[in-house]
């Protein structure tokens, strides 16, 4: 027998009739094993080993599959191909104890005949590479939400349970900074001047970049422009390009899915996820995308004739470019999967698999056809004009855009994502025939009194573009970290654009001031940088977790005063009834509980360590008054409140004011030591002249 395990049950029905009764075919049910819920479950000492158990709703499935791959002749791993998927079937292999000779990883990103038997012709080895950067995730995900969480549960009022995590909070930092920046913004008002002219045109006033109108300078302008004169200067005439964009990515199908179809990401994902496992068409189950999880936008040279058929066959050769279209990925993030995400099969058209969908399915797949069949036209073209007009010395231009050839535009219309303004879809009006020199007639001239306006809320399109832009997680985790932060009530989403609420301002804030790397955008994306590093093989898993947990622990211990791996080992088993020690949160701080509550109720307080005294600076603390001690630690100098443990205020800066109070109090203090000095050695001399 051979066994060909998949994650999902629903890619059987479509798999089952490519492999014939030669294959059994079963699913894991995504992973079968995780990390115990009580206590850490990661040995920091040595060098973060993590513990597995089986995940208890998924173990009857788990326990059968475990059986049948023991009895398999050849076991058949084809669970997705990320980093995900190649962890889960290294677990399965993990947990069953296989031999290596029965062991066979397939990988393909589209459910075809010819994909699945092309795979399973050319197996390979799991890459361990890929198991160690997915473990290097779990880890740090579990080191995190087991070393935070626990310590803003008792911390901050809310009706569900509250969480800290390693891209999360990022986000909510992202959301935050934007709120209080809409917040705290001034509008300013500036004015505009615009020319109408009697040819049937207008013109704006041209600044240089950035500069605004006050109103006194619209007024000496105005005067200035009395009785107009207007004149031609330049007429600038030319062929511009608007070239097609990339077929979908993950980040990518997400975004435009929310702009077009006003899906959400935790939508788009699960009608992608059906749409690749596939929908039954006539009595037959066909999987009608590519898998939805990729960072790639290359396409198969298969794909790319299937698409210029395509062209060819319902636009006409004047669409279709001399040869294909090759797209050029970021190499540097890219996640292994093999093409961008497009269609499997071109015969099969929107309007021809429309009765066989639902509504919300079939959106997307023409969203997802639509942009794989633009990606391989020829680009449109726009005859563009700009004049520059002299009024009275004072320069004004008008601007023109004319279609001239529709191009990719005629199936997939891009221009309203690109400039997240409806209007700027609007072609431009176009400009009458005019020639240099030429003199124009003047019907009015308006002043517009404008107002600067505040930066736009992020919508889930804009949120999920800056974190790819900025390299913070992973596209595939996108949809979750929104999902996560509605759900716990740090954001609500209204009208379409995110705005925190006061709790998820409060937590940021304390996260910021406690575990500032935490919410380090940078940080955070050499997080990501370092997971890829892993991937291809060039850093050990263990100094990537490392170098993101050192700073965290440091940051624990100076709130928590301990951290579980440092205990002393009678610190670790409850000497009631001997079950686990563990970290538990309650209204006065951190304690050490049995992992046995309720039944069993004993609780350890561990004193915290007492901090070195510092530096005096001069400089008191804002909630009680103490002094700030500049201290160093292994990762920098800090300002700490001399009155710890009772307060535990830190900063990382000082302000300028502060700065030069603190260099004031240093020079007293130098003067004082200097002043005792000299007194003490003049004390000195007296002393010895009478002793001699």
């Amino acid at each position: 027998m051979k066994l060909f395990i998949v994650e999902s049950p629903a890619k059987i029905k479509t798999l089952r009739k490519f492999l014939g009764k030669d294959f059994e075919i079963r699913a894991s049910m995504g992973h079968i094993r995780e990390i115990p819920k009580r206590g850490l479950g990661v040995d920091v000492g040595s060098g973060f080993q993590a513990s597995f158990q089986l995940i208890e709703s998924k173990e009857k499935n788990t326990r059968e599959l475990l059986h049948l791959m023991k009895r398999a002749e050849e076991v058949y791993f084809a669970q997705d191909l990320d980093r995900e998927g190649e962890l889960i079937a290294w677990h399965l292999y993990d947990e069953a104890s296989l031999e290596d000779k029965k062991v066979r990883r397939v990988v393909f990103n589209q459910i075809t005949k010819k994909a699945v038997l092309d795979a399973i012709s050319n197996p390979r080895d799991l890459n361990q590479h890929l198991i160690d950067a997915g473990m290097s995730r779990t880890i740090l995900d579990r080191l995190i939400g087991y070393k935070l969480s626990p310590l803003v549960w008792n911390r901050f009022e809310s009706d569900v349970p509250l969480s800290v995590g390693r891209v999360q909070t990022v986000a909510l930092r992202i959301l935050v900074d934007r709120d209080r920046e809409i917040e705290s913004f001034v509008k300013e008002e500036f004015w505009n001047i615009k020319a109408k002219f009697e040819e049937g045109f207008d013109a704006d006033i041209h600044l240089k970049k950035d500069q605004k109108l006050s109103a006194d300078e619209k007024d000496a302008l105005m005067a200035k422009l009395e009785n107009p004169q207007a004149k031609v200067i330049e007429v600038n005439a030319r062929q511009e390009k608007r070239k097609p964009k990339p077929p979908f990515t993950t980040a990518t199908l997400q975004q435009e899915a929310s702009s077009k179809l006003k899906y959400s990401a935790k939508e788009t994902m699960k009608l992608a996820q059906e749409l690749y496992e596939g929908v039954s068409i006539e009595g037959e189950s066909k999987a009608l995308i590519t898998y939805m999880r990729t960072d790639a936008v290359n396409l198969a040279k298969e794909a790319q004739d299937s698409i210029r058929g395509a062209i060819e066959r319902d636009f006409g050769k004047e669409y279709l470019p001399k040869k294909a279209v090759d797209y050029k990925g970021k190499t540097k993030n890219a996640q292994e999967a093999h093409e961008a995400i497009r269609p499997v099969y071109f015969d099969l058209p929107p309007h021809k698999v429309k009765p066989y969908l639902k509504p919300e399915q079939f959106k997307l797949y023409e969203l997802i056809w639509n942009k794989a069949i633009a990606c391989q036209m020829k680009p449109a073209l726009f005859d563009s004009t700009t004049l520059r007009i002299d009024i009275n010395g004072v320069e004004f231009r008008a601007r023109g855009s004319v279609l001239k050839f529709e191009g990719f535009l005629k199936v997939y219309d891009d221009r309203e994502i690109d400039n997240d303004s409806k209007k700027s879809a609007e072609p431009k009006s176009e400009l009458p025939p005019v020639e240099e020199g030429q003199e124009l007639g003047v019907k009015k001239l308006i002043p517009e009194k404008k107002f600067t306006k505040p930066p736009a809320r992020y919508t889930e399109a804009s949120l999920i573009k800056y974190l790819e832009k900025n390299g913070i997680g992973r596209p595939s985790t996108y949809a979750s970290i929104i999902d996560t932060l509605i759900r716990r009530n740090y954001a609500q989403i209204k009208k379409r654009k995110f705005e925190t609420t006061e709790l998820g301002r409060n937590l940021c804030d304390w996260v910021r001031d406690h575990f500032p790397r935490v919410v380090d955008l940078k940080f955070t994306a050499t997080v990501e940088d370092s997971l890829d590093l892993v991937a291809r093989g060039e850093r050990p898993w263990r100094d990537s977790v490392d170098s993101y947990y050192g700073p965290l622990r440091d940051a624990i211990v100076k709130l928590q005063g301990f951290v579980e791996e440092e205990l002393r080992e009678e610190e670790k088993k409850c000497p009631e009834c001997g079950e686990e020690m563990v970290v538990r949160s309650g209204k006065f701080g951190q304690f050490l509980g049995c992992s046995d509550y309720p039944k069993c109720t004993y609780i350890h307080k561990v004193r915290k360590p007492q901090r070195t005294r510092g530096i005096t600076t001069g400089i008191f603390c804002e909630i009680c008054s103490g002094e700030f001690h500049l201290k160093e630690s292994r990762y920098g100098k800090y300002f700490a409140c001399s009155s710890y443990p009772k307060c535990n205020n830190t900063r990382n800066k000082l302000t300028p004011q502060e700065v030069s109070k603190f260099k004031e109090h240093l020079r007293e203090k130098r003067a004082k030591e200097q002043n005792y000095e000299q007194k003490s050695s003049e004390s000195g001399k007296q002393n010895s002249t009478l002793s001699s």
